[in-house]
């Protein structure tokens, strides 16, 4: 004879386990994202800011000032509910290209960078360790430092 009630109760106490286990990683990550998407956004101000600045320093030993770069962090030139109220902006001190524009949505969790009208997003995940992290639309993970530094790369290479 089997114990079908106590097999089905648990089965149906495993489900709920499992639907509460699902429910609590999601605030969990909720929260993880709400907490990390800003702190890694300064922290790529913070790195681009230091790039910058050591660029600028190397420049000075026989390039034009016009050709120096500035970070700036401004009111976002696209306000809308999604989108920060702050971007980094980049430019030549010449002005002589289109700005690169950094910014982060924290409704969207996405961290994105326009450079000659071409726009780059990387998503913002939580890992199984609840190490907050971003992945390109192709879903690699990318460091801060290499956004970083695929940002400015695509500055320097612009045309515009």
């Amino acid at each position: 004879m089997t114990d079908w009630a106590g097999q089905a109760a648990q089965r149906t106490l495993e489900k709920k386990r499992l639907h509460d286990q699902g429910i609590e990683r999601a605030n969990r990550v909720t929260q993880i994202k709400a907490e990390a998407g800003p702190r890694l956004f300064k922290q790529l101000f913070d790195w681009l800011n230091k790039q910058v600045a050591t660029y600028n320093d190397k420049l000075a030993q026989g390039s034009d000032e016009a050709d120096e770069l500035v970070v700036n962090l401004a009111q976002s030139s696209k306000p809308a509910p999604e989108m920060p109220d702050s971007e980094i902006v980049i430019v030549r001190r010449g002005g002589k290209k289109e700005p690169l524009k950094i910014w982060y949505s924290a409704v969207r969790g996405i961290l994105s960078y326009e450079c000659e009208g071409r726009r780059e997003e990387f998503v913002l995940y939580v890992g199984d360790d609840d190490q907050p992290f971003f992945k390109t639309e192709s879903n690699t993970p990318q460091t801060i430092e290499e956004i970083g530094t695929e940002a400015l790369n695509k500055f320097l290479a612009s045309k515009r």
